[in-house]
């Protein structure tokens, strides 16, 4: 019997649509707003600071949903020297990836199913992976959600970082995945780590998470 396809490929035929129709840039990636794009990179990278670093070596990035490697993009012009890997189940965005940035390491993986495949880094990002839900329930997309956020955090040894959209807004979109922050904060504290600290300074209708690595995930 062929195994039902993963809802959540929905998602990668969506950002896919969108590279093939856009190219190389934030509209690429499904973010309709270039300078709200390079907040949230910056936003992101902040989770180094919040959490702090270890050692005088370059910290290891994992960007898992990385796309068009935009946030390593971001790195550079910002003079971060990071070991990066980009990290999509998509083939076609880490191709793309690879062409631009040959030193990096990248891999093509659905860390649910090829967790073995994924290296244990310092940080784990994920920009945008949980800000679209699409034809998915609210309780299909959380399930998925919570699966991925238990499996960041296996493979962060100093913390992970991602973003979701408020609740705290006027209208909601039914293609966008609104999260409250207490339910956020209930399932991450109970499954994954107490350590966290939450974003949502920066202007936009979302907020972002730092979670630290409890200690048994060191």
């Amino acid at each position: 019997m062929k195994e039902d396809r993963p809802l959540y490929l929905e998602l990668k035929d969506h950002y896919e649509a969108k590279l093939f129709l856009h190219g190389d840039n934030h509209r690429g990636v499904d973010w309709p707003n270039k300078l709200d794009a390079e907040t949230r990179y910056r936003v992101m990278m902040g989770v180094l600071d919040f959490l702090g670093r270890e050692g005088n070596n370059a910290p290891k990035v994992l960007d898992l949903g990385c796309g068009l490697s935009h946030q390593y993009d971001y790195f550079l012009r910002n003079g971060l020297d990071v070991d990066y890997t980009g990290v999509d189940i998509s083939r076609e965005f880490v191709e793309r990836s690879k062409a631009k940035y040959p030193n990096n390491s990248y891999v093509v993986a659905d860390i649910l199913r090829d967790e073995k495949r994924i290296p244990l880094s310092d940080y784990v990002l994920a920009n945008g992976l949980f800000t679209e839900k699409l034809s998915m329930t609210f309780d299909e997309m959380w399930h998925w959600v919570g699966n991925m956020l238990v499996a960041m955090s296996k493979k962060a040894k100093i913390g992970f970082a991602c973003n979701f959209m408020s609740t705290n807004v006027e209208w909601q979109r039914d293609d966008l995945f609104h999260l409250s922050v207490d339910q956020l904060i209930e399932f991450v504290s109970s499954r994954i780590s107490k350590e966290i600290i939450v974003r949502s300074d920066y202007g936009l209708y979302e907020y972002t998470i730092y979670v630290g690595s409890s200690p048994k995930q060191v």
